[in-house]
This record gives structure tokens, sequence and C-alpha cells, in this order.
């Protein structure tokens, strides 16, 4: 039925004008006066088959929208739910739609397990459609539960199980069943077929195993000759002998080049015996100083000796920042003796080093090229400053001296012999290499002079710290 309520109480209707008594019509006037013109649903006051859609009727001339009328259509519920089902192939007896505004039933008229039904809505608010089996009443239930948007209501829509689960059990079950028999039958006969086929392959298999154990082949695999087989087994059992032939050619040369280790691991060890020889010996330079109270003498001699440890001890090409300043220290205490007040050395660091590591005797031959080309040819006082800054991504190294200035393209003039280096002049070669070799080709020396002084720079990405 359609009704249309004046302002003035009366009533226009088509169909029964009973219908909409059985709705809360001031309840409806208010939300309709609140939604300016649109629709909304709305169930009766007791739960029943019936639904009403209302909205206002407003004036449009001079967009007054004053309030003309209320209409209301009045909904068999009941049909539209039945007509729905039965267009989605669900329609069949024995099962039960529930639809709920909250916790309260709007349909249909006759309860049914209320309190469940609010539960499960209660537990599905996170889901827009949830599925669960239970058992009602003595009997196995199949509910899909879901939500409304439009009109904020909820359903339940109870299925009986059973018949709606046995032919999918039954048809699964016989596919299941199919499927196991055909994936025998073929496994079988692909079986019997790859054996044929692939005989040598087994051939080839019992090859590998005896070599591996040493043992001699059966007369089948050895005297069957592979040599005029230009298929890819063929090719397979041709490499393989020939690869077995080289084993043992490898495994004999390999064994003479083991007698040759052996000589040179013992003459290795004997030359282990120097080392401890020349340590004793400083050792012993050192207390004879002290003795006689020559305390330069022991400085130099206690620091070259740990220069020497620092050389040769240890395989670890990354070492702490922390041991190679020892490194440093070591060697300064040396030449801070030898030149006295004409070496000005400065050490800048961060506060914090025990996190960096750099390439094992990067820094001190930095330090020992900048005194070579500073005071050995000059008596003038030379400056040395060693300055490691925390920049975004790396640690910047910088080696600075006064009384000396880089020619520009330092490194390719001593690799192409152009600039005649003081020593033997693969230091700086050597670190530069060993930088790329560690961190890439966009690491290594950078030489230019800046203010009076001569600068070489390295740097150390972060994510080489540790």
């Amino acid at each position: 039925s359609i009704n249309i309520i004046l302002t003035d109480g009366t009533n226009i209707c088509m169909g029964s004008s009973d219908e909409i008594l059985k709705f809360d019509l001031r309840e409806l006037d208010k939300t309709t006066s609140d939604l300016k013109g649109q629709a909304t649903w709305a169930p009766g006051i007791e739960p029943g088959n019936d639904t009403v859609c209302a909205r206002q009727i407003l004036k449009l001339k001079y967009l007054s929208l004053k309030k003309l009328a209320g209409l209301y259509i009045t909904v068999n519920m009941e049909r539209m739910i039945e007509d729905g089902l039965k267009s989605a192939g669900s329609l069949v007896e024995n099962s039960n739609f529930i639809l709920m505004s909250g916790d309260k039933r709007i349909y249909p008229a006759t309860a049914f397990h209320d309190a469940y039904c609010a539960e499960i809505i209660a537990g599905n608010k996170q889901q827009e459609n949830a599925y669960l089996i239970s058992t009602l009443d003595n009997k196995k239930e199949f509910i899909i539960s879901g939500h409304v948007p439009f009109v904020g209501w909820d359903y339940i829509y109870f299925r009986d199980y059973d018949p709606l689960f046995y032919r999918i059990q039954l048809v699964s079950l016989q596919i299941i069943i199919f499927t196991v028999f055909i994936i025998f039958i073929t496994a079988t006969y692909v079986n019997l077929i790859f054996r044929h086929i692939f005989r040598h392959l087994d051939y080839l298999i019992e090859k590998i195993q005896k070599f591996g154990s040493g043992e001699s082949l059966a007369c089948d695999v050895k005297c069957y000759d592979y040599a005029n087989r230009q298929d890819e087994i063929g090719q397979l059992h041709r490499s393989f002998d020939e690869m077995t032939h080289s084993v043992k050619v490898l495994r004999d040369e390999n064994y003479d080049k083991q007698l040759l280790l052996r000589d040179s691991t013992i003459k290795m060890l004997q030359q282990q015996i120097n080392p401890h020889f020349l340590y004793n010996t400083l050792d012993t330079i050192n207390w004879m100083a002290q003795k006689y109270g020559a305390e330069d003498i022991s400085v130099m001699v206690r620091s070259l000796g740990n220069l020497f440890r620092a050389s040769i001890a240890g395989q670890k090409d990354i070492i702490p920042l922390e041991d190679e300043l020892e490194v440093l220290d070591n060697y300064i205490r040396i030449q801070e003796i030898r030149f006295k007040d004409r070496l000005h050395f400065e050490l800048k660091i961060p506060k914090n080093i025990s996190h960096i590591f750099v390439p094992k005797l990067c820094i001190q031959p930095l330090v020992e090229n900048a005194l070579k080309h500073a005071m050995e040819d000059t008596d003038e006082m030379c400056m040395i400053q060693v300055v490691i800054e925390e920049m975004e991504k790396e640690y910047e190294i910088r080696v600075s001296n006064t009384g000396s200035r880089f020619e520009s393209d330092l490194l390719e003039k001593i690799r192409h012999k152009e600039i005649k280096p003081q020593g033997s002049g693969v230091g700086l070669t050597n670190i530069h290499s060993r930088l790329k070799l560690l961190y890439g080709d966009h690491y290594g020396l950078k030489f230019y002079n800046e203010r009076d002084m001569a600068v070489v720079m390295l740097s150390i990405p972060k994510e080489k710290e540790i």
C-alpha cells in the first residue's frame, strides 16, 4: 500500500489504509524531517512481515522546501525475501531467514532463537559476511550472517546442513578416489617407460657411486661403448669418463703439491723463529737502555717493537680504529724523539671510536709519507694533522702537513714512473688499491692542497663499520 499523509492529517491511500498503523508514524515523521527529503526504511512496531519506505514531499517552488506531505510505501517483506532467496537458488524447506535491527528482531513475527541470533550479530561487528556451522534443536545448521549497510540491519540465514553438503562431500570423495587411481596408474606406466628409456642414466648413477667408493664397474656398464652415441645420454657418459680421468690426474698432481706444501710449511715454521729473535733482541736493548738511563732509546725500542708486532701479527685486513691509532702513536713517538721540537703533531678524532673499523695500516703510511716530504730535506718546523670526522654516510680521514705540496694526478704519475718517489713508492698505491678492493671504485686516496698544507684524504663507509 501507498499512503500520502498531508500536513493537516489527511491520508491519501492506495491499498489498505490499515497497513500504516503497524508503524510508529511519529518516530518516522521525526526521522524523515531530519533527512530533508531522503528516503529511509523502517520496521514495524512489532516484528512482522511488513516494512515501510518513508520520505517527505517538499515544495520546490521558490526553493522553499516546505513540507507538503509524508510518503509511506508499505512493502510485504516476506514476499521480497522469498523472491530474493528464490532468485539466488537458496529458497529451500527447513530454512529460516531472520532480520534484526541491533539486538531487536524485526522479521519474522515468530521468534527463532533470538538470544543466539543477537550473539551472532554481536560477534560479527568487524565482518561484512560470516559463515559458521552450529547445532540447534538437535539439528546441524549452516548459518550465514551479514549486514545491510543502507538500512543498518543485520540478517541471519539458517539452512539445514546435511542436505546442503551431502552431495558436495559425495562428489569430493569420488573426485579424490578417481584422482588417486589415475595418479597411481599414470605413475606406474610412466615409471615403466622411463626405466626402459633411461636405463643408461641408471648406469651413469652406478658409475658415479662406484667411482666415489673406488670399486670396479659391472660388465654390462663397463663394456657398453658410448663413443658412437650422439644423444644427450651419450654426451653425459663421455663427459663423466673424461671428468674421472681429469680427477685422477688432478689427484696425482695434488699429492705432489701436498708434499711441496708440507715442505713450505716446515720452512715457514722455521722462519717464525726470526721475528721472535728480533723481539727478544729489542727487549734486551730496551732493558739495557733503561739500565743506563737512556729513556729516549728505551721509548724508541719499545715503539719499534710494537710497530713490528702490528705489521706482522694478525691476518685481518679490517681492524678497529683504536688499533690503527695505536700503531700511529708508536710511530709518532719514534719520530718525536728523532726530530724533537721540529715536529708538531695533532690528532682530532670523535669521542666514541669503538664502532669504527678501518683497513690495516692505512693511516701510519700516510703520516710517514708526509714526514718524508716535509722534513727530511729542510730544517724548518713541520706540523702534521690527522683529523677524523663523521659525515652523513661515511667517515673522512685527512692527513695534512706543512712544508710540501702535491702535484696533480700524483698516483698516475707514480704508476707511470713520471715522478721518482721517495722510498719504494708502493705505499700510496697500495693503500689506494686496497680501499677500492674493499669498498668499491668510488673510494680511494684523494690529494689536494689547502691553504699552506698538503692534504691526503680517504673515506670509510659507515655500512662497513662492523
